[in-house]
């Protein structure tokens, strides 16, 4: 309509919009409707926006950053990315100080209060661990003091950085100071000329580098090296800095590798779980390194919790706390939940605190949260709930494909046995990804191949799950459903309603894996790399397909 700025009202609400992001969805293969999109819309103008409108003191700013911190918290995808995780530290402890500040609950205006925060932001810093002993250093200038090294790299070597000045004393103006005699600047430009003087002169080889365009230049320092070796040439132009540029592209995919006999007799005879068949539907050469050559990422290479490792904690935690409702019918009254909220903090203490920096009540507070609306919602499923059958139980089953019986090893966290003789086959998840099955039509148009079965089955888990409890209740009626721990909802991974369509959904799932099966079985299907793919970027065999 000619307007410069769209209210926040108009953006979740304006259909224009509702349709240019349903077309941006459809594109990524996302079902989103004009429902969820508005509600999430919502959310996020809530939390970035509205909810910072009203802040007039450092206390209400404090509140207002916990909330956007345990949000943000709350995706366990930032265990992948540690210097963002390490950042939101160093957020949540100006939180902290800000709270316990005297005067946190005067008055000053929104613009004040956010350069009070950028000044803090800007003076914080976020250090690499590692030993000195061995390997390459990451270090700032003053930690090298006293300490030689045989190779330094000087990186960033640019006026501006080295040396690092601030021009300003916010108490004392500079013309105050240079009248007392004080060049505070200059005495700080000496210290950090000495100790890179010191440090790449006590090196065996010492290799500067800066990036050069007009917007940057080289470092005095490095200026006043030239300089030195001009006069002792006697020439000028003594600058011989090699031009390095560097280009960034994707390596390709490794070659295929072939099956030998080997590699068949033991992919015949090996026991197969869900996530294997899931391993090799997202790349068969993964596959190859991790189940066949049996290369696993070392442990502890990476700090922090991971997300797999939140997800076994909780699975341990629901199943010593159900324990005592094997075999009969679970009570979720206050004693309960009370018992439960004590082995939490328990268990927490014992398992994930050792493991966690700072920030680590932010973690534990956001389980906790979720946890309780998960027993909220097992309360209300209480009345349709006979017995429970069976806690992470273990099964041994086996898949004919006709000339071969696959043996099948798998855990099945619970089995409800619920009313009208059903089997509910409960599968907790605490990540992101959703195995749920979409539409019948959707399967029986997909052409058999791995790249179809991949995009329209996305697991195998819970089609195994079903396939093999239903040959072991014959007289039951088996389903199996997703326990969504960070929503606290339940879906059958089966979509479509009707006993009939549930068979036929069942049927094209069990096509699906014999055609699976049959392709990693045959012995002229390579193991091969998946091309383009996303998962590539935090794949641990990354450096392999090159």
């Amino acid at each position: 309509g000619g307007s410069l700025f769209l209210s926040l009202a108009a953006i979740e609400t304006d259909p224009d919009i509702q349709e240019s992001w349903q077309r941006t969805l459809a594109r990524l293969d996302c079902d989103l409707s004009f429902k969820d999109y508005s509600e999430l819309v919502v959310r996020v103008h809530n939390l970035f926006f509205r909810g910072w409108e009203n802040v007039d003191s450092l206390d209400k700013f404090q509140r207002q950053l916990e909330i956007v911190l345990d949000s943000l918290g709350g995706h366990f995808l930032l265990s992948r990315f540690p210097l963002e995780a390490k950042a939101l530290d160093i957020v949540s402890k100006i939180k902290d100080d800000f709270a316990s500040l005297s005067f946190s609950r005067a008055r000053f205006s929104l613009s004040q209060i956010w350069n009070i925060f950028k000044q803090e932001l800007d003076s914080a810093r976020i250090s690499f661990s590692g030993s000195p002993l061995e390997g390459t250093q990451v270090l700032g200038l003053l930690e090298t003091r006293s300490l030689q090294f045989k190779n330094v790299l000087v990186l960033d070597a640019n006026e501006g950085v080295l040396p690092k000045l601030k021009s300003a004393e916010p108490l004392i103006p500079s013309e105050v100071m240079m009248s007392l005699g004080l060049g505070r600047i200059q005495k700080e430009e000496e210290v950090q000329h000495y100790n890179f003087r010191r440090l790449i002169e006590g090196a065996e080889s010492a290799y500067l580098i800066w990036a050069k365009n007009p917007a940057q230049e080289k470092s005095r320092f490095i200026e006043s090296i030239i300089w030195e070796r001009e006069k002792k040439a006697n020439k000028s132009n003594f600058d011989r800095a090699l031009k390095i540029a560097f280009s960034f592209s994707f390596p390709r995919p490794a070659k295929a590798v072939k099956k030998l006999p080997e590699v068949i007799q033991y992919l015949r005879g090996c026991a197969y779980s869900a996530s294997r068949l899931n391993a090799y539907l997202e790349c068969p050469l993964r596959f190859y390194y991790k189940y066949v050559l049996g290369l696993n990422e070392r442990e502890g290479a990476r700090e922090g919790v991971k997300e797999a490792q939140i997800g076994d904690f909780i699975h341990r935690l629901l199943f010593e706390a159900y324990g005592g409702f094997l075999g009969r019918e679970p009570v979720f009254d206050s004693k309960f939940k009370k018992y439960f909220k004590e082995l939490f903090n328990s268990q927490y203490q014992k398992e994930i605190e050792p493991r966690m920096r700072s920030g680590h009540f932010l973690l534990k507070g956001i389980i906790q949260a979720r946890l309780m609306k998960f027993l909220e919602e097992e309360e209300r499923r209480k009345p349709d709930i006979l017995r429970i059958e069976a806690l992470e139980k273990k099964y041994i089953d086996f898949f004919d494909l006709g000339r071969l019986k696959i043996k099948f090893k798998y855990v099945v966290d619970r089995i409800d046995s619920c009313r009208g003789s059903r089997l509910m086959i409960i599968d907790y998840k605490t990540g992101g990804r959703d195995n749920t099955i979409g539409r019948l039509s959707g399967l029986e148009n997909m052409k058999l191949s791995r790249w179809q079965i991949k995009e329209k089955i996305k697991s195998f888990q819970l089609p195994l799950y079903c396939y093999f409890i239903r040959e072991r209740f014959k007289d039951k009626d088996v389903g199996a459903y997703v326990y969504n721990l960070r929503t606290a909802e339940i879906r059958p991974f089966l979509l479509e309603e009707g006993q009939k369509q549930k068979e036929k959904v069942l049927d094209c799932c069990l096509k699906a894996l014999k055609f699976i099966l049959n392709e990693l079985l045959d012995p002229d299907v390579p193991f091969e790399a998946e091309k383009g793919s996303r998962s590539c970027s935090y794949c641990p065999y990354y450096n392999a397909c090159s």
